[in-house]
């Protein structure tokens, strides 16, 4: 996988603790970061190895979920950085993507998965390969590109299906292909590949994965008008765990409003807004917003401000997929209401939205 240095031992070594990251096998991760760090007065003396020391690091601290650690680590390298060839280039710019990705700054995340997709000629490994275009995959998911993300799954399944140790790699291609067909309403194939993806997991005692997979079956099911019930179950049992409490508050508490019960949805709102401001996580803050005021009814002006600013948020981000949603959200609202010159104009900037996804293939 990596360029071979004068130290090939060391290159070994770091070669053996990404492959446990990409498994994301977090014992084994754990165990030889300790090793790595042994080693780390040699690794000084090296530019490449110090540079590749920097970003596994990042790498590392975003598979046990501290983006704190990797955002600091990234700094770090960003201060030393001087292009030490095309293979270190290309994993700047992915473990960059992915970082933006994980800090929500989508924008900026796509510059940089661009960037290193346009640097894979230099990758000599179809796994790796096939890890990029996994991840590529979730972000495609994610800013609402089910197509790209279906296209991108299945390159990487393909080549993750031809080793014996990649099983859970596999679960995360059928995950995403049950997210993808979610987003496009093709729910029972939705449904069989969360199925695959649950049985693969299980089966390799992946409790972590488990739980996201399992969260996915609750999000695919709350977006069926009438299972909010079912949905509500699996999402409780995700929610109790600890597990995505910024993603499973607000789908807990938007499940409950759609059954009319919104004193529980108001408990969760409020656990679900707090958690965002103690974590800055702005995208979810304005998704359960929204969803406040619906479940206190506010009056139109606080709907509609609520709405404006997520969407200014949203637009930024490039999400046109949730700019859409509110956009029609809000054009329907204004419609019941009799105001249609405003209702004309958000249905507008929802057909503006589909739009762009159209122009980014998103849609057919």
């Amino acid at each position: 996988m990596f360029v071979r240095t004068s130290n090939e031992q060391m290159m070994d070594l770091f070669t053996r603790w990404y492959k446990e990251i990409r498994l994301q096998n977090l014992q084994e991760a754990h165990k030889l970061k300790y090793d790595v760090d042994d080693q780390l007065d040699l690794i000084k003396k090296d530019a490449v190895q110090l540079s590749f020391y920097y970003l596994l690091n990042v790498r590392y601290y975003l598979l046990i979920d501290k983006p704190n650690e990797a955002e600091k680590i990234m700094k770090q390298f960003e201060g030393f950085y001087r292009k030490n060839g095309e293979l270190i280039n290309y994993y700047y710019h992915f473990f960059k993507a992915l970082l933006l990705s994980n800090r929500r700054k989508y924008a900026e995340a796509k510059e940089y998965y661009i960037t290193a997709e346009s640097l894979l000629k230099y990758v000599e490994d179809e796994l790796e390969e096939a890890e990029f275009h996994y991840s590529l995959a979730n972000f495609y998911y994610y800013i609402r590109q089910p197509l790209l993300a279906v296209h991108y799954a299945l390159k990487a399944k393909e080549v993750f299906a031809e080793y014996d140790d990649y099983k859970i790699k596999i679960a995360g291609c059928e995950n995403i292909l049950g997210l993808s067909y979610t987003t496009i309403k093709y729910f029972e194939e939705a449904e069989e590949h969360f199925l695959l993806a649950l049985d693969i997991v299980l089966k390799h005692q992946h409790e972590q994965l488990a739980l996201l997979v399992r969260y996915n079956l609750g999000l695919m099911y709350a977006d069926q008008p009438t299972l909010s019930k079912v949905a509500i179950r699996y999402l409780h049992e995700v929610y109790e765990t600890g597990y995505q409490l910024h993603k499973s508050t607000y789908l807990l508490a938007r499940e409950y409003f759609k059954i009319g019960d919104t004193e529980t949805a108001d408990r969760f709102l409020r656990e679900g807004l707090n958690i965002c401001r103690e974590t800055n996580n702005e995208e979810y803050l304005h998704h359960l917003t929204i969803l406040d005021k619906l479940n206190h009814a506010a009056n139109e002006e606080e709907l509609e401000s609520a709405v404006k600013e997520g969407m200014a948020y949203f637009n930024k981000e490039g999400l046109f997929g949730f700019v859409q949603d509110y956009a029609e959200q809000l054009a329907a609202y204004f419609h019941e209401k009799g105001k249609y010159d405003k209702s004309s104009h958000y249905f507008y900037l929802a057909h503006e939205a589909k739009q762009k996804l159209l122009e980014k293939g998103a849609l057919k």
